[in-house]
């Protein structure tokens, strides 16, 4: 979810980081997404997220191990990391 001020939220399921809270836990409610960063937008995949960020342009979250997050990894990211073109 994303608010009027651009503070993203996510919520569910979080066994690959795809919340981008800084954790693995699955949340019924609500959280933050970490990093204090504010949202134009945000796009939810099957287990990442990625959100285009006001200050840092395109971030992604989550899983990664097929390089999917374009941070030039494979491993998953528990917050927001920005992408490399």
């Amino acid at each position: 979810g994303l608010t009027s001020d651009g503070t993203a939220y996510c919520w569910g399921g979080n066994k690959t980081n795809q919340l981008g809270d800084g954790t693995r836990t699955n949340r019924d409610h609500p959280v933050a997404v970490g990093g204090g960063l504010t949202f134009a937008s945000i796009s939810a995949g099957e287990g990442m997220t990625c959100g285009l960020s006001r200050a840092q342009g395109p971030v992604c979250w989550g899983r990664n191990e097929k390089g999917q997050l374009g941070d030039g990894g494979t491993a998953a990211q528990p917050s927001p990391t920005p992408i490399k073109p």
